[in-house]
């Protein structure tokens, strides 16, 4: 590893720009392609063919990091139609003024479930899938009136579109105004915010949020900020307008360079609600642990954290005392990615919204351990949908809420390198979604075990083998259980 990381640093370490194209070709044969009913399963050869590009960009004034794929399917025995499906994710953050006015944008592509109890999207079969894009544009300013007060205003605007239904988008806004005093070691905050959600196009579908609040701030040294919080919001939902109280309590810690703690506890309209996050990473471990309880706003909302769902983010970390370079960081990431042949993400919820305000009640954790011949990986989450009602309604939520359910997942990795050019990878998930409300009683449980080989031809070329065993169990009306083999031999270059 230590000769390739020599040979692309060179060439890669001073430019602003770097790029990275590859492909990848993979056939797969399953005892159940349309992941049917065991006694209709119909075995197939599905030949995929996969390019893909990743962009990034640092620079003063912008950070741009972009990938984009488009997955080809092919059915040789035709038991399901072809496929091309796109996926891809961009975020960039750009200095518009220099020291005053800024942009933060991100595009998301990427296949979902149409029915959280159905077949998870990313399978083979595509009967439960469809495309959902989610663009979010955050332009800000921020102003140092003073050596110690800043003010700051930002507009949030969030859509997602699902591909051939428009009555289920969402789209979500807000704005906020602060004026903030540095804690020296005591100090004040004052914020103005407003919100508001459409969930979908139904006539009980946006929820708006009006909020004025002023906190008392404490410095903890130079490491981090503790703040009383007490204000007030005005909601509107259900065609119903109330004010209420709303006090709580922050804290921004880092205890040490390699441990973040951030908490965001409030006393508001539908009970106790705020986030919890906790960070710590060695050169030889990455960890989170995330809790929340908050409305819903948008599908990037749901499980783990967007930026963390990945096993680039927990590697990333656990470089980033002994390769401080975001962008040779990236190159030592991506080696690292394509010899160990990892799986790409870490257990997440199904993105499936409803058509009315929801209550998400969530808590996860991740735990990556990186040595030098094997990693090990610990994930797991649980999420919580509700309706969302006031503390207060003695009516509480609609018996009818169709879209409220209970999501559990898991999962333990082992990855271990045999010798410097191959490795073995074993991978265990195990995943429910449990109906609630109308859908009480409604269980659907996914156990998969994957088991691979990766070879390493060139420093550019991976060849993988293995196979996959998945058995599903269900009691959803319409729905059935199935199990599927499947066996997969695969070739990826990187240009």
């Amino acid at each position: 590893m230590g000769m390739a990381m020599s040979a692309l640093l060179p060439t890669i370490g001073h430019a602003q720009w770097s790029h990275e194209y590859s492909i990848e070709t993979r056939a797969t044969g399953t005892s159940n392609a349309a992941l049917a009913p065991n006694d209709q399963a119909r075995a197939d050869l599905a030949l995929e063919l996969r390019p893909r590009v990743r962009v990034t960009r640092r620079s003063a004034n912008l950070n741009l990091v972009a990938e984009g794929a488009l997955d080809l399917v092919d059915y040789t025995r035709k038991s399901q139609p072809s496929r091309a499906l796109p996926s891809g994710t961009a975020t960039a953050q750009a200095s518009l003024v220099e020291r005053l006015l800024f942009l933060d944008a991100s595009l998301d592509v990427r296949q979902v479930e149409v029915n959280p109890f159905g077949i998870r999207a990313g399978a083979l079969a595509t009967s439960n899938e469809r495309t959902q894009t989610s663009r979010r544009l955050s332009p800000y300013f921020k102003s140092d009136l003073s050596s110690s007060t800043t003010l700051l205003g930002r507009l949030d605007d969030s859509v997602t579109k699902y591909g051939g239904d428009t009555a289920e988008d969402h789209h979500a806004q807000s704005a906020l105004l602060r004026i903030e005093r540095q804690p020296r070691p005591l100090g004040l905050t004052g914020e103005l915010s407003t919100q508001t959600i459409r969930y979908g196009t139904g006539a009980n579908s946006e929820l708006m949020i009006d909020g004025a609040r002023g906190s008392l701030d404490r410095s903890l040294g130079g490491d981090g900020v503790a703040s009383l919080v007490a204000g007030t919001e005005r909601t509107r939902m259900l065609f119903a307008t109330h004010t209420d109280a709303v006090y709580g309590a922050r804290l921004n810690w880092s205890p040490t360079p390699r441990t973040q703690v951030a908490a965001d506890v409030e006393h508001r309209f539908f009970g106790v609600g705020g986030e919890i996050s906790l960070q710590h990473r060695m050169p030889f471990m990455s960890f989170t642990l995330h809790a929340q309880r908050q409305p819903l706003e948008t599908p990037s909302s749901l499980g783990v954290a967007p930026a963390g769902s990945t096993y680039r983010s927990y590697i990333d970390a656990a470089l980033a005392g002994s390769n401080p370079d975001p962008t040779l960081r990236a190159i030592q990431v991506d080696h690292l990615l394509n010899t160990l042949g990892l799986q790409g993400s870490l257990p997440v919820a199904s993105a499936v919204l409803a058509d009315y305000a929801q209550l998400q009640t969530g808590l996860d954790a991740s735990v990556v351990f990186l040595g030098s011949r094997n990693m090990l990986t610990l994930s797991a989450f649980t999420q919580t949908l509700r309706w969302l009602v006031r503390a207060d309604d003695p009516l509480g939520a609609s018996p009818s809420a169709a879209g409220d359910n209970r999501q559990i997942s898991g999962l333990i990795g082992w990855n271990h390198r045999l010798t410097p050019q191959s490795s073995f990878d074993l991978s265990l998930r195990r995943s429910s979604v449990v109906g609630l409300a109308v859908r009480e009683g409604e269980r659907t449980t996914e156990t998969g075990l994957r088991l691979s080989w990766v070879y390493n031809l060139s420093p550019r070329s991976v060849l993988t083998v293995g196979g996959q065993r998945l058995a599903v169990r269900t009691t959803v009306p319409a729905s059935w259980p199935y199990d599927n083999d499947s066996g997969f031999v695969g070739l990826r270059h990187l240009f």
